[in-house]
């Protein structure tokens, strides 16, 4: 096989999206206690444009209910990637109801205080339904 320098190579897919350029790591752990308490920590840093978070740190605390169900509370906090975004504060409760060994639903509430991409708003509620299936 010859080489021929003269014919172009396909664009990356990622420039052809024109889509930001970022690397990130995360880190995660959670360990039951007392074969009930689950404390829980997230750690996440961003380099780059293509994240809204720069660095994220969460913690939290779950009770493990009957039937593998677990209710649990967390805190979050997050510095933008962007210097002129306010850092955000994130607090949620959730309660999983484990369905199967391998489906999960989990209903939650959030507080978001100072969302970052919504200035003029001190506190937004969310709720929501998550569905995990593994």
């Amino acid at each position: 096989m010859r080489f021929q320098p003269d014919v172009p190579l396909e664009p990356d897919a990622r420039e052809v999206a024109q889509s930001l350029e970022a690397w990130g790591v995360a880190f995660t752990a959670q360990k039951f206690v007392c074969d009930k308490w689950l404390p829980f920590f997230r750690f996440g840093y961003s380099d780059g444009d293509a994240s809204l978070m720069q660095t994220t740190f969460s913690t939290g605390l779950g009770l493990e209910r009957k039937n593998n169900d677990v209710a649990a509370i967390g805190f979050s906090w997050g510095k933008p990637a962007a210097g002129t975004l306010r850092d955000q504060f994130t607090s949620e409760v959730f309660y999983r109801f484990q369905l199967t060994q391998f489906l999960a639903v989990t209903p939650d509430a959030q507080l978001i205080a100072n969302p970052a991409l919504n200035p003029n708003v001190d506190v937004v509620a969310f709720f929501g339904v998550r569905l995990r299936a593994a």
